[in-house]
C-alpha cells in the first residue's frame, strides 16, 4: 500500500509541475509535496492544509448556483489528489449532494475523469470507480457521456466507462431511451438536444453495448423518425454486414463502386463533393475494394477521375505489400514511379486479394514503398 501511495505521490509532483496547472494550485501545496522523502509525512503535512482548499460553495440563491454551475471550471486540480487525501474524498463525496443543476455534476464528473487520465494516466473506468464507492451513480456516468456528445467540446467520456454503467444499472439504462427522462435529467436544452440524445443512446445502448432487451425497439413508437431510427436499428443487429452494405451503396452512388449508369455529368462539383464524403467514410471503416471492383470502377470516368487523385495500396492479408497509382492511360505505377501492370489486365492475379484506398502524396518521386491505410 505504501509502495502504491509513494507511486502515485511521484505522479502528482509531476502533475503539478506542469505549467498548464501551475495557475490552478495554491503555491504552497506543491512546495508541501516537494519536501523531503518520507511519504506518510508529506501526505500529513498536506492533509493539515487541504480542509482550507476543500471549502464547498455557498451561494445565496438556487438562480445563482445553476448558472455557476453551468459553466463550472472542469480542470479541477483536486481530482489528483483523490486516493493521497481523505479530506478531498469528502470534498467530492459532499459536493454531490450541493448541486442545484444536474449538469453542472455532469461536467464535474467529465473533468474528474479527464484530468486523472491526462496527468495519472488513469483509465476513466477506473475513476469512475471512485466516484460510485462514494455516491455518484452510474446514471451521472450515462447523462455525462451523452452531454460531453453534444455539448462539450473539451472532454468526452469513455464508452467502456459509459458501459460498465449501463451494465451497473440497467433501469436506468432503460429509462434514459425516454426522451421525456433525457430533458428531466439533462436540463436547460432545447427539445432537439434530447432528440439527438435518444438517437446516440439508442445506438450506443443496442449496437455498442449489445443489450438483449429489445422492447423500446419493438414498441409502436408515436414519431415516424423514432420508428425509423428503431427499424434501423433492428436491421443492423440482425444483418451484421448492414454497414458495409450501406458504404457500398453511398460508394455506388458515386461512381466509386461499380455501376450500371455513368452519373449525367462527371465534373458535377457535387458527385465530388459525394464522393470525398464516401471515401471519408471507407477509411473510417477500413473498407477494401476487392481487385474485380476496382477494376470495373476504374473504367467509369467519374471514377476513374477520383482514382486517378489517390495513392492506392496493394494488401495481402490485412498486410500492405506495395503502393500504386493509376495513370491517366490506364496503367498503374509504383512507389518508384515504375510502370506495373500495364492497363491493370496484367496484373489480376497478383492482385488477387484486396486494394485499399490511401492519400495521394502529389509528388511521386515520394511515394512510400508502405503506406499506412490511415495515412
Amino acid at each position: 500500500m505504501m509502495d502504491e501511495k509513494k507511486e502515485l505521490l511521484e505522479k502528482v509532483r509531476r502533475a503539478f509541475r506542469d505549467p498548464y496547472l501551475r495557475g490552478w494550485i495554491p503555491n504552497y501545496l506543491p512546495a508541501i509535496l516537494e519536501q523531503g522523502e518520507d511519504t506518510e509525512d508529506i501526505l500529513s503535512k498536506m492533509e493539515q492544509v487541504m480542509p482550507k482548499y476543500c471549502v464547498p460553495r455557498k451561494l445565496e440563491t438556487e438562480e445563482q448556483q445553476s448558472l455557476d454551475e453551468g459553466s463550472e471550471k472542469q480542470n479541477d486540480w483536486r481530482s489528483l489528489l483523490f486516493e493521497l487525501s481523505p479530506t478531498v474524498r469528502t470534498f467530492w463525496a459532499e459536493k454531490y449532494n450541493r448541486y442545484i443543476n444536474p449538469n453542472g455534476k455532469y461536467q464535474s464528473l467529465l473533468g474528474f475523469t479527464d484530468m486523472r487520465e491526462r496527468f495519472l494516466q488513469v483509465s476513466h473506468e477506473s475513476s469512475m470507480e471512485l466516484l460510485y464507492r462514494i455516491g455518484w451513480k452510474p446514471m451521472d456516468t450515462m447523462c455525462a457521456y451523452l452531454l460531453g456528445m453534444t455539448t462539450n467540446r473539451m472532454y468526452n467520456l469513455s464508452p467502456d466507462a459509459v458501459r460498465i454503467a449501463a451494465r451497473m444499472d440497467r433501469e436506468a439504462a432503460i429509462r434514459l431511451l425516454d426522451k421525456k427522462v433525457l430533458g428531466e435529467m439533462i436540463v436547460h436544452h432545447h427539445s432537439s438536444y434530447q432528440t439527438e440524445w435518444q438517437r446516440i443512446w439508442m445506438e450506443f445502448l443496442y449496437l455498442f453495448c449489445e443489450f438483449d432487451d429489445h422492447t423500446f425497439l419493438l414498441t409502436e413508437h408515436k414519431t415516424k423518425k423514432l420508428r425509423q431510427q428503431c427499424q434501423v436499428i433492428c436491421e443492423k443487429l440482425a444483418n451484421p454486414a448492414y454497414e458495409q452494405m450501406e458504404l457500398e451503396k453511398e460508394l455506388r452512388a458515386c461512381a466509386l463502386f461499380p455501376v450500371q449508369e455513368e452519373p449525367e455529368d462527371v465534373s458535377d462539383k457535387k458527385i465530388i463533393k459525394r464522393q470525398k464524403a464516401a471515401l471519408l467514410r471507407a477509411f473510417i471503416w477500413n473498407y477494401l475494394w476487392s481487385c474485380y471492383d476496382w477494376k470495373n470502377m476504374k473504367e467509369h470516368p467519374a471514377g476513374r477521375a477520383m482514382a486517378r487523385n489517390l495513392l492506392w495500396g496493394y494488401y495481402r492479408n490485412g498486410e500492405l505489400q506495395t503502393a500504386f497509382a493509376l495513370k491517366e492511360d490506364g496503367s498503374v505505377v509504383d512507389g518508384k514511379g515504375e510502370s506495373r501492370w500495364n492497363g491493370f489486365h496484367a496484373g489480376l492475379e497478383y492482385l488477387n486479394k484486396h486494394l485499399i484506398l490511401s492519400i495521394f502524396t502529389g509528388d511521386e518521386k515520394k511515394w512510400p514503398e508502405q503506406h499506412s491505410p490511415h495515412g
